[in-house]
Formats: C-alpha cells, sequence, structure tokens
C-alpha cells in the first residue's frame, strides 16, 4: 500500500509555508515572548550557517590572497561603526541624566544610532 501523497500546494501557497505559518501562530498565540526568542534563535542560527557555507565557499575560490581582500574589505566598516560609536553610550547617560523627561520621552531615538 502507497502512502498517501501530501499536496505541494494548498491553496496556492506550498504546504511548508502553511505548516510554518500555523505552527507560528499557535506558538505565537500561547507565549508571544517565547515566540519572538524562538524566531531570533531561528534567524542567529541561519546566519550563522550560510555565514559557514560562504566562508569555504569564497575560500576556495578566491584562494589566500583575494581572501585576505575580502577581509580587509568586510572589516573596515564594521571598524569605522566602532570609531563613530565611542563615547556615544556615556554621552547618552549624560545626557539623559541632565534632562530626565525628554530622554524618557524620546529613549527610542536615542538609541536608535546606537543599532
Amino acid at each position: 500500500m502507497r502512502p498517501a501523497r501530501i499536496p505541494r500546494r494548498c491553496g496556492g501557497e506550498r504546504i511548508w509555508t502553511v505548516m510554518l505559518r500555523t505552527t507560528w501562530r499557535a506558538l505565537h498565540a500561547t507565549n508571544p515572548f517565547g515566540a519572538g526568542a524562538a524566531l531570533t534563535a531561528a534567524a542567529n542560527l541561519a546566519i550563522a550557517v550560510l555565514s559557514i557555507v560562504t566562508g569555504v565557499v569564497s575560500a576556495r575560490l578566491l584562494g589566500p590572497h583575494g581572501r585576505g581582500e575580502l577581509a580587509a574589505i568586510q572589516t573596515t566598516p564594521g571598524f569605522l561603526a566602532s570609531l563613530a560609536m565611542l563615547g556615544m553610550p556615556e554621552a547618552l547617560t549624560y545626557f539623559s541624566a541632565q534632562e530626565p523627561e525628554p530622554a524618557r520621552a524620546g529613549t527610542t531615538g536615542h538609541t536608535w544610532p546606537e543599532l
């Protein structure tokens, strides 16, 4: 006896998309914080896996010299962002203590540059 065939599409969508959406809604309905944490963990895991794959592929394709150039290109923006952020947390704390009311109203706006 052959097992029942699972349809590839369900109402115009792939079946795994429907299953993922229903699972997400059920998890979010029972525990929104846990659902957010699970989504964040899954995204971080996917980024790590993709980083490993792209690292191996770029190392094979570029060779030692090209790999060093790629590393220099990738680290420069992070280094410049770190330089731009020097003193920002301390300045935020200092100016928030000077004027607590405007800081309380605009906390999200003040922390946006740090992201």
